[in-house]
């Protein structure tokens, strides 16, 4: 698989320990793509729309003149049972999740029509393709989430959002 080229920030981040960060995203974003328990066979109408949703969605990039670098592969999104979905996907009342460290879309497609499923493939799709910066703290080797489109987290603030547009 083409490993990724990740937006990695940090104090006193020296070649080591970025080439290591990069090389942990790498790895975590393989794991991601693995199948989980309770996953739901993607229709090849699903499979469509991860196509769909990707040519679109660069498409509206390019007319900003901005350049796109992530390509949602289908193994990125997940249709989940309801059951696989409450027990892997810790999410507020949400029908679908991006996880920034895995690169993957999880979503719960049980008891759900093919309209919901789509609008969430879309809607995931989205926090993908946004902006992603990685923020490095050398010393602990600990890698935190720092910007995911227009959220903006302090490392070490678990969920905690300056910033929400």
């Amino acid at each position: 698989m083409t490993e990724k080229e990740f937006n990695i920030i940090g104090k006193d981040l020296d070649k080591g320990a970025f080439e290591l960060s990069k090389k942990s995203l790498n790895e975590w974003r393989e794991e991601g793509m693995e199948k989980i328990d309770g996953e739901i066979e993607k229709s090849p109408e699903e499979t469509r729309w991860i196509l769909m949703v990707n040519e679109y969605i660069d498409k509206e990039v390019e007319k900003l003149g901005l350049e796109q670098k992530n390509t949602l592969l289908k193994e990125q999104v997940h249709m989940l049972s309801e059951k696989s979905f409450n027990k892997n996907v810790k999410s507020r009342d949400a029908d679908g999740a991006f996880r920034s460290m895995e690169q993957g879309i999880y979503i719960e497609k049980e008891n759900r029509n093919r309209i919901q499923i789509l609008k969430t493939v879309l809607h995931e799709a989205l926090h993908f393709k946004s902006l992603q910066k990685f923020y490095v703290d050398s010393n602990r080797m600990k890698i935190d989430v720092i910007k995911l489109g227009y959220q903006t987290y302090k490392p070490d603030e678990n969920d905690h959002e300056h910033f929400r547009g």
